[in-house]
């Protein structure tokens, strides 16, 4: 019997090439912290203190085999020469990824979200800010994925309709790397990933208090009431009535400047 024949009845991989939010969480995941080796073998493992996010995966995709437990990681790994190729080619994948970017700029907004949701999971970073109440999102990869963070970072504050004035940059350590400290933005993401079902990792996203609403947040999501009904033709007398504000602080030039713009 084959090597491939027999890891083939571990798992059903066919399941990550599926146009859903779950699969796309997945293949997020694995591309910031899963292994594709040239054998066409996938391995996921992480430390053991995310065990059941090993064992939720090995569920999605139908593994039957054992589970490699140790004392600082648990894990697992499956192969199918059909199907890994077809993964790493629709993601761009190769077996050295940490220097090789992988790209999302072909998904559907929603499938993008859950994909970026699981790639912060596996390299990400979700923390407290600094005197302040809510977290804040790290993530940082080899300086070579910087055009891909970029992409991300523009991408979700499109998607979001949300500013965020953080760019992404290349670090004193020489890594390419994105921090997010706008509260609005980092809790439309948790959001998203609720609404979308997705499996976070609990001990990162749980950080993210949404209850927290700052006066930059009101001031962002006015702008964006604002921004919409200008873009459906409504005077500024008319947006101000319908919202409760002044003419005059609809007619404040940074609202100006942004007529018909989301």
């Amino acid at each position: 019997m084959s090597n491939d024949i027999k890891y083939k009845r571990l798992s059903n991989l066919a399941v990550l090439l599926e146009e859903n939010p779950l699969a796309y969480y997945w293949m997020g995941f694995l591309m910031a912290d899963g292994h594709f080796d040239k054998s066409k073998r996938i391995k996921f493992v992480l430390s053991q203190k995310d065990e059941h996010q090993v064992m939720r995966l090995a569920s999605f995709v139908g593994f039957t085999g054992k589970i490699q437990r140790h004392k600082y990681y648990a894990g697992f790994s499956c192969q199918n020469v059909d199907i890994v190729p077809k993964l790493c080619a629709k993601f761009g994948i190769v077996s050295n990824k940490t220097e090789h970017p992988c790209k999302l700029d072909f998904a559907e907004d929603d499938l993008f979200l859950a994909a970026f949701i699981g790639f912060i999971d596996g390299d990400g970073c979700i923390k407290k800010v600094y005197k302040r109440k809510d977290a804040g999102i790290i993530i940082k990869c080899h300086r070579s994925w910087l055009p891909v963070l970029s992409y991300f970072n523009k991408r979700i504050q499109q998607i979001s309709k949300t500013t965020c004035n953080s760019n992404v940059i290349v670090n004193n350590a020489g890594y390419a790397s994105i921090n997010w400290t706008r509260g609005l933005l980092i809790r439309w993401l948790k959001s998203q990933s609720i609404r979308m079902k997705l499996p976070v990792l609990e001990r990162k996203w749980n950080l993210i208090d949404l209850s927290l609403t700052s006066r930059q947040d009101v001031g962002e999501q006015r702008r964006i009431k604002i921004a919409e009904l200008l873009q459906k033709g409504f005077s500024y007398k008319d947006i101000a009535r319908q919202i409760g504000i002044t003419y005059s602080g609809v007619y404040m030039p940074q609202y100006r400047r942004r007529k018909g713009v989301l």
